[in-house]
């Protein structure tokens, strides 16, 4: 599969997964990944958030939109290139 973003720029770069919002496949260039937090419904608090986060991955577009609308709050992100936060290194040892 082949970055959208990419093709639409007249360059081609396989992807590294697809956008959670739009579907659209992503490059290490054009994705970003956020963290989300996990919550459980419980009786007493009404809602609990479990300690470890979930990964979500948006292409630029929707993750301006989204942050907009005020629909995601992002806590923190993830550059996808080289050993960065947000890359396979790290974020094996991060969700381990």
């Amino acid at each position: 599969m082949k970055c959208f973003d990419c093709a639409r720029n007249g360059t081609t770069s396989e992807t590294i997964g697809i956008c959670r919002h739009c579907s659209s496949g992503v490059c290490d260039v054009h994705g970003t990944l956020v963290s989300d937090p996990v919550t459980v419904p419980t009786l007493v608090m009404g809602t609990r958030v479990l300690p470890k986060r979930a990964r979500l991955l948006f292409c630029h577009h929707c993750l301006a939109a989204l942050r907009q609308r005020g629909v995601l709050e992002v806590k923190e992100d993830w550059k996808l290139d080289g050993a960065a936060p947000g890359s396979a290194v790290a974020e094996n040892a991060k969700y381990s």
